[in-house]
Order: C-alpha cells, then sequence, then structure tokens
C-alpha cells in the first residue's frame, strides 16, 4: 500500500478563494481569476502565508477534506480572508499588463454608440 501526503488547508482555501471573491466586481477581479494561471498563482500566494495541515493517508479513497484548519490568530476566517484579499491586490499588480491583455475593457453604457442612430 502508498501513502500520499494530502495537504488539508489546500480545499478549505480554494473555497475561501470562491466566497471572496464573489464579493469582488466581475471586471476585472472575477475574470482575471477565472483564468486558470492567475488562479493558481493566488492559491500559491495565499497558501505560502497560512499555516497548512497535512495528513498522511495509506489509501487515495480515503482523503477527508474536513480540515482541521487552525491558523495563529483568533479568528481563522477573518485572516484568512485578509490574506486573500492582499493575494488577490498582488496578483493583479503582479501580472498588470498580462491581465490587460487578456482580458477586454469593460464598455461603459452611457459612452458607447447608440443603436438608435443606425
Amino acid at each position: 500500500m502508498s501513502k500520499t501526503i494530502v495537504n488539508l488547508t489546500e480545499h478549505h482555501i480554494l473555497q475561501e478563494i470562491e466566497r471572496v471573491l464573489e464579493d469582488y466586481p466581475e471586471h476585472p477581479y472575477q475574470q482575471a481569476f477565472s483564468h486558470p494561471d492567475f488562479r493558481q498563482q493566488l492559491l500559491v500566494w495565499v497558501l505560502n502565508r497560512v499555516p497548512s495541515v497535512f495528513t498522511l493517508i495509506e489509501d487515495v479513497q480515503e482523503v477527508s477534506v474536513h480540515p482541521t484548519y487552525a491558523p495563529y490568530c483568533s479568528d481563522p476566517q477573518s485572516c484568512t480572508e485578509f490574506v486573500i484579499r492582499q493575494g488577490i491586490e498582488e496578483i493583479l499588480v503582479q501580472n498588470q499588463q498580462e491581465i490587460e491583455h487578456c482580458l477586454p475593457e469593460e464598455e461603459d453604457a452611457g459612452l458607447a454608440p447608440s443603436h438608435w442612430f443606425g
């Protein structure tokens, strides 16, 4: 039987990233982080800044994704959320040119030409 080390924190962080991104506007935040590379960068950024919980399992079928997550602050969810928000801003700044190139500009409906005038 093979043994595998599993990061239990990763699943929790992915769920929190989803939850936090829901609070951000569609453009550019949700659009940028819908790209798998930026989403992966954010996950790695956050995981490098929060304590992780690992387990050793003997059978891959036994993996439980209910981590005993205990970061070093009194309110784990607010700590994780704070780190995720920092990561979102950091990743956007680091990749600004690539994100601007990949994402279409959001159009302001008031500035768009009207179809009324042909």
